[in-house]
């Protein structure tokens, strides 16, 4: 017999007694309850019980004290709870994961950019594909704003089911260390898990670097033995990786012993895979772009593509909002770059890529938002990385986002304080202020033709650019936010036969029905 199961979590205004009881529906589904995120107390566990849960999924501690309260209440004690849920989350949608094609796309810098374009290259090349991103999630005939990088798991299989319904086939996924430590992604099998590059981040959520790469690991590990890991052979970090995956290992990078080997010729990229080699220009600005390029070009091999299908669809990818984005248009007289950097390296990358950015003749104006309510050793970092790469004659503006910034980045006194303490140590003149439309006023008062805005910061600033164009009486030349929309159902290229959905992507075979609130964590 086949059992079939509800997933739920206790509402806010469940009745809490002392005895709660269950009224079971003989021909229903079993009501079952996981205490994970704030949801993991006696409380939520009583609430759920009087609303009707017949199983409740808990830790050890936590089911100790239950049965000491309430005997006979119907415990069962799981190792990994969120684990647990992740895949419950799945089994009541059937199992959608199983019947796409999953890339998973995990590092400290690159994931977003990395995961759009081989998105758009596997959709140029036929194949029906999903994102699931920081900034955007594809479903096939909606796509829209992304909340977290990785979604909570019941959220995640929502967007893999509507994926199956709308005849998806892969989907290309953004795995952050928050999500893999928080097991989100564990009710998904990755045909391919591609790392980036690992550098210090997330440390106000990770006690340290090696428990933030920990978590990255996690995605490897999990890999099967006949799936692929692409990792970066420029990046230390990867040996552990290559370590401690089941997969096979196909290396990109500029190290000799690659199998995705790229060189910088001047200005053009020259890449080489097996006998295949091609030399061209690469879309977007800065040098980390071609790690990029490498990291998709060997993903997309992975999958079964050649590299000389891959190559044209991978040069003409659009590039990605708030990543190095040019949002100024070819004949305006300032040019103005919009990028989220919010760690030294890719602070780094992004001032490097700005004062590199075609004949800059004139001054580089940098507005950076300090990234609020990740304390003072994250802040010291990243000051110490603005004051160390920012060009010399660069002008500074420090801004605390007052009008932009959310409870979640709001900066506070010490966070402030290091970043004056970090400038005035090297030297650095600089100019702080309260909201991000003063700082862009007085760059407007001092910016001339053939100067470059550099718009930096995380999600403080992603309206800069709506703020500066409105400041200029101008337009945003490119979109600003990306928009939720409706899309035509994918239409395959010529050659390439129509998809439907796996029988797995239908609700009607579902045998649990998830109900209620999220096991949202903290993070991304």
């Amino acid at each position: 017999m086949q059992h079939r199961y509800r997933m739920m979590f206790p509402s806010a205004t469940a009745a809490a007694t002392d005895a709660p009881h269950t009224e079971r529906r003989p021909d229903g589904p079993t009501p079952v309850f996981c205490a994970v995120g704030r949801f993991h107390t006696l409380g939520a566990v009583e609430a759920a019980w009087a609303a009707g849960a017949e199983l409740l999924l808990l830790d050890e501690p936590l089911a100790a004290a239950a049965r000491a309260r309430w005997p006979g209440a119907p415990v069962r004690v799981v190792a990994d709870v969120r684990r647990a849920y992740a895949r419950l989350a799945q089994l009541e949608r059937a199992w959608p994961a199983r019947a796409l094609t999953a890339v998973g796309v995990t590092g400290t810098n690159g994931k977003s950019t990395v995961a759009a374009w081989l998105h758009w290259v596997l959709g140029q090349l036929g194949h029906p594909t999903g994102l699931v991103g920081t900034v955007t999630v594809d479903v096939g005939v909606r796509t829209f704003p992304a909340k977290l990088t990785t979604p909570d798991a019941r959220e995640l299989a929502a967007h893999l089911h509507a994926m199956c319904t709308a005849g998806l086939t892969h989907v290309v996924m953004e795995a952050s260390s928050h999500g893999l430590d928080q097991r989100r992604t564990d009710g998904v099998s990755f045909q391919v898990g591609v790392f980036t590059n690992f550098s210090s981040d997330h440390l106000d959520y990770h006690a340290t670097a090696q428990d933030y790469l920990a978590a990255k690991r996690r995605l490897f590990v999990g890999l099967a033995a006949d799936s692929t890991a692409v990792l970066n052979a420029d990046d230390p970090a990867t040996q552990v990786l290559a370590g401690a995956t089941p997969a096979r290992v196909l290396w990109y990078g500029q190290h000799a012993g690659a199998h995705s080997v790229g060189r910088w010729h001047a200005d053009r990229a020259h890449v080489r895979l097996g006998a295949w080699s091609a030399t061209a220009a690469l879309p977007g600005l800065g040098y980390h772009r071609l790690s990029n390029a490498l990291a998709v070009l060997a993903a997309a091999t992975a999958l079964g593509e050649p590299p000389e299908h891959t190559w044209p669809a991978l040069l003409a990818f659009p590039g990605l909002w708030r990543r190095l984005q040019v949002i100024s248009g070819p004949d305006d007289p300032i040019r103005v770059i919009d990028d989220c950097a919010h760690n030294p390296a890719n602070l780094a990358a992004a001032l490097h890529a700005a004062a590199a950015a075609g004949p800059r003749r004139g001054a580089l104006h940098v507005v950076y938002a300090v990234r609020g309510r990740r304390g003072v050793a994250v802040n010291a970092l990243n000051a110490a990385a603005l004051a160390h790469h920012a060009p010399h004659d660069a002008r500074l503006h420090l801004t605390w986002a007052l009008d932009l910034a959310g409870a979640d980045d709001a900066v506070a006194p010490d966070e402030d304080q290091v970043y004056r303490d970090e400038l005035a140590r090297a030297g650095r003149p600089y100019r702080c202020w309260p909201t991000v439309e003063e700082a862009l006023g007085q760059v407007l008062d001092e910016v001339d033709p053939g100067d470059t805005v550099l718009l930096l910061g995380a999600h403080a600033m992603d309206h800069a650019a709506d703020v500066w164009y409105r400041l200029a009486g101008g337009r945003v030349a490119v979109t600003s936010r990306p928009q939720a929309h409706q899309s035509a159902p994918f239409q395959p290229a010529t050659g390439i036969g129509p998809t439907t959905a796996h029988p797995a992507g239908s609700a009607a075979a579902g045998i649990v029905t998830l109900i209620g609130t999220s096991s949202r964590g903290h993070g991304m």
